[in-house]
């Protein structure tokens, strides 16, 4: 312990190293001072970073669990940790290929997607999330209120079903299926402009499946 903690009026630590004198401003004078601090002091904070910004982004989305467990809390805060390290690599990553940041997701985006696309693992058809309704579930039955004629004010925004690429490609139980309606659909394959009634039962994506347009390929392989 230094002997400036025990004793304020001694200017002398001991402690090894060579101390230094830094400023630091004084709450009761209005000014900034001279003070000696260590080195191991300065040391700490020049190497500081890795570890606390670590911890830090762990607490901004970490998994809560009701059980007191401990095995189960250090279970989920390791996937806590396991899912940071991939985003900082993923950051790094776009980074290195020049991306701006508005086409880089968050943490909080790259945790959701994260685990989208390991629901959607094995699954013979893509997990989408559905819409939730805001406040308390009820435990009664409401009654059926009278359908009350109102004009429509603007167009409900509609939920974009299409999964995420990592369950597009994921090679598992993506089967073409024949829609029958007079009207077709748009591909969803980029190049593509033309409409189609064959659909992915697994993605619900419409894709060209004729000669000379296979969409439907290179969406999954591609």
């Amino acid at each position: 312990m230094y002997e400036s903690l025990l004793y304020p009026k001694t200017t002398i630590l001991l402690t090894s190293g060579e101390p230094e004198t830094i400023k630091r401003w004084d709450k009761k004078h209005k000014q900034f001072v001279d003070v000696e601090r260590p080195e191991v002091i300065g040391l700490y904070n020049k190497s500081m970073g890795g570890v606390d910004v670590h911890d830090q982004l762990v607490s901004f989305y970490r998994t809560f669990i009701k059980s007191r467990k401990w095995t189960l809390r250090e279970i989920a805060h390791a996937f806590d940790m396991a899912t940071v390290n991939s985003w900082l690599k993923y950051k790094q990553h776009t980074k290195h290929c020049n991306l701006l940041n508005r086409n880089t997701m968050d943490l909080l985006a790259f945790k959701e997607r994260l685990a989208t696309t390991l629901i959607s693992l094995g699954r013979t058809k893509a997990f989408i999330t559905p819409p939730r309704k805001r406040g308390r579930p009820s435990t009664t039955p409401s009654p059926t209120p009278e359908p009350e004629v109102q004009p429509a004010k603007t167009k409900p925004r509609s939920v974009d079903s299409t999964p995420y690429e990592e369950t597009i490609k994921d090679g598992l139980d993506h089967m073409p299926t024949f829609e029958y309606k007079p009207n077709s659909s748009r591909c969803k394959n980029r190049p593509c402009k033309f409409k189609t009634n064959v659909y992915c039962d697994k993605c619900n994506i419409h894709l060209c499946f004729v000669p000379g347009r296979e969409c439907y390929r290179q969406k999954h392989r591609n």
